[in-house]
């Protein structure tokens, strides 16, 4: 297997897109405090599939679909789309052991291999995405908590840039 890519420099990273955070497009935004660096941060990563394989994949959907097709009505488990469709076992290796390399847990590899769940610190999280995170108050309606929000985009190492298409939960 190919080596853990090292931690990412301040701006060496690959964005991850699309990313809309809540700051995007306002020319001022409402004023905003740093996330508490020892706050858990809950997020997913969704994958990609290799081409070939999404190819395949959607082809199996539409014969499912078709009553003149021998795939017919044939379904398969999350497991036997992960292992006949998903990313590499190599790529889930090297993603895990990046994330768990950046100090996050690896809660749950979906068993279709599409999902990454991890949680950590905000610090870390931050850090490891080359992010910041800011919580941003709400304006309406009154008393709710503020909103955390990724003030950019997500960077993630470059070689990881086909296999990681979103990442969900850095602004909620």
């Amino acid at each position: 297997p190919g080596a853990t890519p090292s931690p990412l420099a301040p701006g060496a990273g690959v964005p991850v897109s699309p990313h809309q955070h809540i700051l995007a497009g306002k020319d001022d935004p409402a004023p905003s405090s740093a996330v508490t660096p020892t706050s858990t941060i809950r997020l997913t990563f969704t994958l990609s599939r290799p081409p070939e394989s999404e190819a395949a994949f959607q082809h199996l959907l539409a014969e499912q679909q078709d009553s003149t097709s021998p795939q017919y009505h044939h379904w398969l488990t999350p497991s036997q789309i992960g292992e006949q469709y998903g990313p590499t076992v190599h790529d889930l290796s090297t993603l895990t052991d990046w994330l768990v390399s950046q100090g996050l847990s690896v809660r749950e590899v979906a068993p279709s291999g599409i999902f990454i769940q991890v949680e950590g610190s905000a610090a870390s999280i931050s850090t490891a995405l080359d992010t910041d995170l800011r919580y941003i108050p709400r304006t309406a309606p009154p008393g709710l908590a503020p909103r955390i929000a990724a003030t950019r985009d997500p960077a993630i190492p470059s070689s990881f840039a086909n296999l990681v298409d979103a990442i969900q939960g850095l602004s909620r």
